[in-house]
């Protein structure tokens, strides 16, 4: 999924315990990515597939996060 520059902004500008979610069945996709900064330096990812969570990785930069989204 290609991310636009808009939800690029969005993901390096989140706050610590902030979250956002693109995709999902509501913008007509059935898959489905929620970001989490859970600290500083660490970002949680998990890649959803409806209601079926398919994964949940760990990374350290928002350029790791738009790399994850637009290669899976």
């Amino acid at each position: 999924m290609l991310l636009s520059e808009v939800e690029k902004k969005t993901i390096e500008s989140l706050h610590t315990g902030e979250s956002y979610t693109i995709g999902g069945v509501a913008m007509g996709q059935n898959k489905r990515y929620e970001v989490q900064k859970v600290s500083d330096v660490e970002y949680k990812v998990g890649v959803y597939d409806l209601m079926i969570r398919l994964g949940v990785d760990y990374v350290k930069s928002p350029i790791e996060v738009i790399d994850f989204i637009e290669t899976n």
